[in-house]
């Protein structure tokens, strides 16, 4: 069972509430989340997709946050687009396969972090094909 909206919606509003209660000193220029998740959201019952996704557009466009989403087994940039996250910023990974999909994240927010240009945390095709297992299917296939 994955309540996968519920633990956006609570972790973005609490996040928030944080933010917010920090003085303006103290909060940060970026705020990048990650979602990482091995199952399709199946058992939430305090948010909706729809709300969800409203929560990550206002976050987005209002405080500038950024999102990342890496799903397991599942069809990672469907599930992104229908809560509001750009497809370039996800990625489908192996079960099997996590190092490689934090490895990837890292490179990627600290080329954020680095840059300030969010384009930087979109995930290239040499790394999506790495965390597909589509690297390891060529080596073996040689």
């Amino acid at each position: 069972m994955t309540p996968l909206l519920d633990a956006l919606g609570a972790t973005i509003n609490n996040t928030g509430k944080a933010l917010s209660a920090a003085p303006e000193a103290n909060r940060p220029d970026k705020v990048v989340f990650v979602i990482i998740t091995d199952g399709q959201e199946n058992a939430s019952h305090q948010f909706s997709k729809q709300q969800v996704k409203e929560m990550i557009e206002h976050q987005a466009q209002v405080y500038k946050w950024q999102f990342l989403y890496l799903g397991a087994n599942q069809d990672a940039f469907a599930e992104a687009g229908g809560i509001g996250i750009n497809a370039a910023a996800a990625a489908d990974f192996m079960a099997g396969n996590v190092k490689a999909a934090f490895a990837a994240t890292s490179v990627n927010i600290a080329n954020y972090r680095q840059a300030g240009n969010p384009a930087a945390l979109a995930y290239s095709d040499t790394q999506r094909q790495k965390l597909a297992g589509d690297d390891e299917k060529d080596k073996q296939a040689k």
